[in-house]
């Protein structure tokens, strides 16, 4: 969904699309959002979608070059710290991340034992 301005608004229905048909049962194992415009308001919807799902297929989140701040890092830290979704790769770069956010991912990865890659270059830290 490259470059489609999916947004906050769009984010939050995917969010509601894996929240409401048990993100389990849906066989996405990647979401690449990359350049969509999604911010701290989209990216903590679908961290907290996701965040409960052990059964999830998802391996891959590419949320690269949106808006998604410290805030949304946050979000999205909180998810990785929880351990529950097999999410191995989670791209980040080029998203105004600064020190708090940075801060919060690479705590989250001390609780995580699949994250593989965890990208937040060319951010603001």
């Amino acid at each position: 969904m490259l470059c489609h301005q999916v947004g906050d608004e769009g984010a939050k229905v995917l969010a509601q699309i894996f929240a409401q048909n048990n993100a389990a049962k849906i066989p996405l194992e990647t979401l690449g959002l990359g350049v969509n415009a999604v911010g701290a308001t989209g990216a903590a919807a679908l961290a907290h979608a996701l965040e409960d799902c052990s059964d999830c297929a998802l391996k891959t989140l590419g949320l690269y070059r949106n808006s998604v701040g410290d805030e949304g890092a946050a979000a999205l830290a909180t998810m990785v710290a929880n351990n529950r979704i097999a999410l191995s790769h989670l791209f980040l770069g080029g998203n105004s991340i600064g020190n708090s956010g940075a801060i919060a991912l690479a705590d989250s990865l001390k609780q995580n034992n699949k994250l593989k890659v965890c990208a937040y270059l060319v951010s603001n830290i």
